[in-house]
């Protein structure tokens, strides 16, 4: 069975690491209430969560695949701060579910979790969801 990054931070991480992604959950909030566009802080978040299940090619594997992934966070973020306030509120409920579930070490929920926020995220650029 193939274990995704959420569910194996869920499984393995440690308290720095936890600290580490609700730090990088609270620079999230920051760019909300600053309403500017955290890329970088988006991109931190996620890269914290593959640091924290200790298998270093998740985190090699997202190095490898920043350019494109920064495009489609910068794309999904930016029509968030042009469109209803609701739907970057949207994703970052979808950041603290992840959050939540790494943190109570919910595998499933955190593998849930992960998996709803890439889809809605997804949705939001391709779909105006």
């Amino acid at each position: 069975m193939k274990v995704g990054c959420g569910e194996q931070a869920a499984r393995d991480h440690d308290a720095a690491s936890l600290r580490r992604i609700e730090e990088a959950l609270i620079a999230l909030d920051r760019t909300l209430e600053d309403n500017i566009l955290g890329l970088e802080e988006d991109i931190a978040f996620h890269r914290v969560i593959a640091e924290a299940t200790g298998n270093r090619f998740f985190a090699e594997t997202l190095s490898a695949l920043r350019p494109q992934i920064a495009i489609g966070i910068r794309l999904n973020r930016n029509l968030s701060l042009i469109q209803p306030r609701k739907r970057i509120v949207a994703g970052q409920e979808e950041h603290r579910q992840v959050f939540k579930a790494i943190a109570a070490r919910d595998e499933a929920g955190a593998r849930q979790a992960m998996r709803r926020h890439i889809e809605n995220a997804r949705k939001r650029v391709f779909e105006g969801g």
